[in-house]
């Protein structure tokens, strides 16, 4: 291998630097052993053509590879890099959400619209993304109140349209003129249901 200059081939067909094949080959001292990682290893064999138990049990496979002008070349798979957080952009943005310029969401909605983890978010700006959640959440509590409120509403008025009717409002009766049948699952819609028919004294 070494008279064939292996690793300045090997750099030229797979993108990766010569010093990562004399450090394999051990012609190159380091302070700890080299063990090529999995997914190193994954990433040579994509661009010689071979397969890992090729490269593993035996070196022909590599050598053929190499010098074979006919097989397919495929070009090193390019590493995901993550681009840095606009620490300025990104502050701007959390501020114009607390100062009611911009809708309110969550924190990993907004760390999404920058492209990066949420976790970022919190480490630059705990006290931005503090209040912004808790501002979040209480937000989603009011919605679900004000959700569960409108559909007692409706649960309320399907049960005195059917008794304006003489039709006794049975639980499929009032699901059936629901705007979604499913509402009538909800613990607030059957209770509310029991308690408009106690009050129309059609239920103990």
């Amino acid at each position: 291998m070494k008279n064939r200059g292996i690793c300045s081939r090997l750099a030229q067909l797979t993108g990766f630097s010569r010093e990562v094949f004399y450090i394999w080959l051990g012609r190159k001292q380091t302070r700890y052993p080299h063990v090529p990682s999995l997914e190193t290893i994954l990433e040579f064999c994509y661009a010689c053509n071979v397969t890992p138990l090729q490269v593993m049990s035996s070196s022909d496979a590599i050598l053929h590879a190499l010098w074979n002008e006919n097989l397919p070349r495929y070009r090193r798979p390019g590493r995901f890099t993550r681009s840095r957080l606009d620490r300025e952009y990104a502050q701007e943005l959390l501020q114009s959400v607390l100062d009611g310029r911009e809708k309110l969401t969550s924190v990993k909605h907004l760390a999404q619209r920058l492209g990066h983890h949420q976790s970022l978010l919190w480490w630059y700006f705990p006290q931005e993304c503090a209040l912004i959640a808790r501002r979040n959440e209480e937000h989603e509590k009011q919605r679900r109140k004000e959700h569960e409120a409108r559909v007692c509403e409706e649960v309320r008025q399907a049960v005195l349209i059917l008794h304006a009717q003489n039709i006794f409002p049975s639980h499929r009766k009032v699901r059936n003129l629901l705007s979604d049948p499913n509402l009538i699952r909800m613990p607030e819609a059957t209770a509310t249901w029991h308690k408009v028919r106690r009050e129309l004294g059609l239920e103990q």
